[in-house]
C-alpha cells in the first residue's frame, strides 16, 4: 500500500498479528470494497483513457502497445467487478474503436477479423475480434521493431509514420550515420 493513503493508515491501525489479519482484510473490504462505487471508478478511468487518446494528436497519443495494455488492464478490472465484456460489447466496442489511430482503424477494417462471417459472429463478438486483432498488431509491431533495430535501422512506430517524423539519431542508427 502506498504511504500516506487512507488504506495504509487503516492497515497501520491494526497491530501486526495473525489474529488481526482477517479483521484488517474485512475492514478494507468494508471501507473500500463497495462494488457499485468501484465499478463506477473503473468505468470512469476507462472513459478517461479513451477520451485522452481520442483528443491526443501526434506524440501525445499512446502507442498501440501501451493503449492495448491499458485496455486489457481496464477489462480485467471490470471483469473483477462482474462486468463481462461479451455482455457489454454493444457499448464497449464503439468506445475502443473510436480511440484507435486512423492507420490502425484502416488495418482493422481490412482485417479478416473485422469481416468474420455470420456463423462466427454468433460465438465471438466484434469486440473480441477487435481485441484479438490489436493483440496481433502489438505482436507484429514488436517483431518489426526487432527486425528494424537489429542492424541499426531506425524503428518508427506506425503512429508516427507519414507525419514527417524523422528517426531519432542514435549510436549506430542508419540516420546518425548519414548525418
Amino acid at each position: 500500500m502506498l504511504p500516506g493513503t487512507r488504506a495504509r493508515e487503516l492497515m497501520e491501525s491494526y497491530p501486526l498479528t495473525s489474529d488481526n489479519y482477517q479483521k484488517a482484510v474485512s475492514a478494507l473490504k468494508d471501507r473500500f470494497g463497495e462494488k457499485e462505487l468501484l465499478t463506477e471508478i473503473y468505468i470512469r478511468e476507462l472513459l478517461k483513457l479513451i477520451m485522452s487518446n481520442v483528443q491526443s494528436h501526434g506524440k501525445d497519443r499512446l502507442s498501440l502497445s501501451k493503449l492495448f495494455n491499458k485496455i486489457e488492464s481496464h477489462f480485467r478490472s471490470l471483469e473483477s467487478m462482474g462486468i463481462d465484456q461479451e455482455k457489454n460489447a454493444a457499448w464497449l466496442y464503439p468506445m475502443f474503436e473510436s480511440c484507435l489511430s486512423t492507420d490502425i482503424l484502416h488495418a482493422w477494417q481490412r482485417s479478416p477479423q473485422f469481416n468474420k462471417d455470420d456463423k462466427e459472429k454468433e460465438t465471438q463478438s466484434r469486440l473480441s475480434n477487435l481485441l484479438e486483432f490489436l493483440r496481433k498488431e502489438v505482436e507484429y509491431e514488436g517483431r518489426v521493431k526487432l527486425v528494424r533495430t537489429t542492424f541499426g535501422t531506425p524503428f518508427v512506430p506506425r503512429e508516427e509514420r507519414g507525419r514527417g517524423a524523422k528517426p531519432k539519431a542514435g549510436k549506430g542508427s542508419a540516420y546518425s550515420q548519414r548525418s
